[in-house]
C-alpha cells in the first residue's frame, strides 16, 4: 500500500512537472469562438463590445459566416479575416467501422497538432 501511494506521488509530480514545461500556444488566426479574444480585439479597435457579442451569437447559433453579419463596424469586415478564422480545426481522416457503428476521426488543430476522436453510435 505504500509502494502504491508512492507511485502515485511520483506520477503527480511528474505530470505537475511536464504541465509546467508546455509551452503556451498562441494561434494565428485565432479561432473566431475564442470569445475572450474576439473581445479583446474589439475593444483594441475601439469597436462596441455588443457589436462581439452579435457577431458572436450569429456565428454560433445561426451559423452565419462574418460577411452575413449585419451591422458591424464597416472595417470590421476587413480587418477580422486578417486576425481570425471562422473555422480552425480540420478533419484528416474519417475510418468507419464495418457495421457502421463507429467512426475514428484524425482532427488537425489550429496549432497543427492532431488529435484523434471516436464517436460511437448507440442504436437501441
Amino acid at each position: 500500500r505504500h509502494g502504491a501511494v508512492l507511485l502515485c506521488d511520483r506520477l503527480i509530480s511528474s505530470a505537475a512537472a511536464a504541465t509546467t514545461m508546455v509551452k503556451k500556444r498562441t494561434l494565428h488566426p485565432r479561432p473566431l469562438l475564442d470569445h475572450s479574444a474576439l473581445l479583446a480585439f474589439f475593444d483594441e479597435h475601439g469597436w462596441k463590445e455588443a457589436s462581439a457579442r452579435r457577431l458572436a451569437g450569429a456565428v454560433v447559433r445561426d451559423g452565419k459566416a462574418v460577411s452575413q453579419v449585419k451591422d458591424l463596424p464597416a472595417d470590421a469586415y476587413d480587418e477580422l479575416p486578417r486576425s481570425f478564422a471562422e473555422l480552425t480545426s480540420t478533419v484528416e481522416s474519417e475510418t468507419w467501422s464495418l457495421d457502421r457503428t463507429t467512426t475514428k476521426l484524425l482532427v488537425r488543430l489550429g496549432d497543427g497538432q492532431r488529435v484523434e476522436a471516436v464517436i460511437i453510435r448507440n442504436h437501441h
